[in-house]
């Protein structure tokens, strides 16, 4: 049954897959000294021709855009590593949501700036 389930949320996660291209990197382990975190991201690389981190995310059901935000954090986190080690900024955060019970794909998309004061005020609470 979760086989099945799986195969067509992918099937309707297929179209917006197809919008990703000149992937630089699939399961990135990263790391940080500046923030002292690390993570796995799960893809750099263009999203309908911006380059962007790339968060895929399973669900039951539907989410609003209002939820989200530590999700978008989670991408920044991902997006300041790769610019501390490599000077690249990645200007767009996309999470794919694959909704199993509805078997659809949602997409939400932001930018990097938008979620970085809100990683340094979480960071500097953990890090206290």
């Amino acid at each position: 049954e979760n086989k099945i389930s799986n195969y067509y949320t992918f099937k309707a996660m297929k179209p917006e897959l197809n919008n990703i291209n000149k992937i630089w990197g699939l399961e990135i382990p990263l790391w940080s000294e500046e923030y002292k975190l690390k993570g796995r991201c799960d893809c750099i690389g263009y999203y309908k021709g911006t380059l962007s981190m790339i968060d895929f995310k399973t669900s039951k059901k539907q989410k609003k855009r209002e939820w989200l935000g530590g999700y978008f954090v989670q991408a920044t986190a991902y997006a300041e590593m790769v610019r501390e080690h490599t000077g690249i900024k990645i200007p767009n955060l996309v999470l794919l949501f694959g909704i199993s019970d509805y078997n659809v794909v949602k997409v939400f998309e932001d930018k990097t700036e938008n979620h970085i004061k809100e990683l340094n005020r979480m960071n500097n609470e953990f890090n206290k």
